[in-house]
Order: C-alpha cells, then sequence, then structure tokens
C-alpha cells in the first residue's frame, strides 16, 4: 500500500494552530497576553489566588473543529506562573461570549499576544487510535517500511486540535469510563516550534524569536468522551 492510500485509509484531520506572528489577522483565537472574556472559573489561581495567566484562548467562529459542548462558542486554557504553585497545572474552562464580560484586566503572563496561521493536515496515528484494519495491516506489513512511509504524517510536536498525541515517552490514552477510549482534542507544546506538517526543519530546531515558551511540561495534552461529554475532560503531560 502506497503512503498515499495509507493516508486516505488510516489519516484523521489535525490542524496545527502555528502561532507564528505578533501582528493581528483574521483569527480571534490566540496564545498568550491578555485573555478576551473573563471567565470566573479560571481567572485566579486556587492555590495563591492571584490572577492566572492565559495561554490559550480559541474561538468557535475560527475553529469549528474543536471540541464546544452545546451552548458554549469559547474555551480558554491557562495556569499560574507564581513560583510558589505548580505551574505544571493547566486549567480549562468554557463559556458562552454573549454571557461574558469583557476582561479589562492588565496582562499577567510573559508570553505576548502571538496570532495563529493555523494548518490543516492528515495524520496517521502509530500505537495510540489504530483501527482494527490499520492493525490487521501493520500486522501483515514489514515493520521498517511501514514506518518508513508513514513517518512524514505521524504526531508532531506543536499546538494543534484533534490529531494524534506527540509525547517524549509512551503514553496511554485514557478510557472513559463507558470504555470508549477518549478523543485527543488539544495539545499544548511547551516549546511551540511553529512547525507546518511536512515541512523538512526537524522538530526539535524552534526559532526562539518566534518560538512560545508555555512552561516546563513537554507537551500537554486533553482528551475527551464525545459519547458522555464535557464532564469526561482530563489532560495529562509529558515532561521533556
Amino acid at each position: 500500500m502506497s503512503t498515499e492510500e495509507l493516508l486516505e485509509k488510516f489519516g484523521i484531520n489535525v490542524t496545527y494552530l502555528n502561532p507564528c506572528s505578533l501582528t493581528p489577522n483574521e483569527y480571534k483565537s490566540k496564545m498568550g497576553g491578555k485573555e478576551t472574556y473573563v471567565l470566573d472559573q479560571i481567572f485566579s489561581c486556587i492555590c495563591c489566588k492571584k490572577q492566572t495567566s492565559l495561554i490559550i484562548e480559541i474561538f468557535q467562529t475560527d475553529f469549528d473543529e474543536f471540541y464546544f459542548p452545546e451552548n458554549f462558542d469559547y474555551v480558554q486554557v491557562k495556569t499560574c506562573y507564581n513560583e510558589k504553585c505548580n505551574n505544571d497545572e493547566f486549567y480549562l474552562a468554557y463559556g458562552k461570549i454573549q454571557n461574558l464580560e469583557i476582561n479589562t484586566k492588565k496582562s499577567n503572563t510573559h508570553i505576548p499576544d502571538v496570532y495563529l496561521n493555523p494548518i490543516k493536515a492528515l495524520e496517521i496515528p502509530f500505537n495510540t487510535y489504530e483501527t482494527k484494519e490499520q492493525i490487521e495491516y501493520i500486522q501483515g506489513a514489514n515493520m521498517d517500511a511501514y514506518e518508513s512511509k508513514i513517518y512524514d504524517y505521524t504526531a508532531k510536536i506543536g499546538t494543534k486540535i484533534n490529531g494524534d498525541i506527540f509525547s517524549w515517552h509512551e503514553m496511554d490514552i485514557p478510557v472513559c469510563d463507558c470504555g470508549n477510549k477518549k478523543n485527543h482534542i488539544l495539545q499544548i507544546s511547551s516549546y511551540e516550534p511553529n512547525i507546518h506538517p511536512n515541512e523538512n526543519r526537524p522538530y526539535y530546531e524552534w526559532d526562539s524569536s518566534i518560538g512560545v515558551f508555555v512552561g516546563e511540561v513537554g507537551n500537554y495534552h486533553y482528551f475527551i468522551c464525545k459519547v458522555c461529554g464535557f464532564k469526561t475532560i482530563e489532560s495529562t503531560w509529558d515532561s521533556r
């Protein structure tokens, strides 16, 4: 089976958000800077009570492929950079824009407003979300030849919506109480390399002038069971 046939059969959709510009564009969604709206449930750190810092905000009007529960159209991920707190912990919350207040507080993050140039692509899952058909194909394939074919289309480092996980070590996909494997809905990379899918530059050669450092957590992952709903959201991180 050719690489193109493997992509057609086993590819899953992913959107690399590619934060790469300090100049606003048509996307309201962004990383860093001041959050647009106040989400009370994560506005203050639960430990030190200080204002939390925005990692990313996503508007449904920009990215309807992201998981939004019914009646929600906005989501934030934030953290606390107080050295006395656990800044390996990220907090996610949803809101309905028409019910939210505009944020007038000063930004509390070292990350500037970084705007997005999203790239849609296909990824072939490897040791994570394989279908039964893919597993059967792998069992009958030459593994070295198979890995060579799919390498450019396996998960990469970088902040992205959906797709497969990129992890620095082997990581199990969480399973819901209903028995279903949870869907990977968001990956946040602590060193954002601004990679375009299939770019020739290796993922570890990131440009510090446009890269975004959000914390020493390797990659942060959010999962959900889309059958049981947003109460099943959970997160995990892998340390580099």
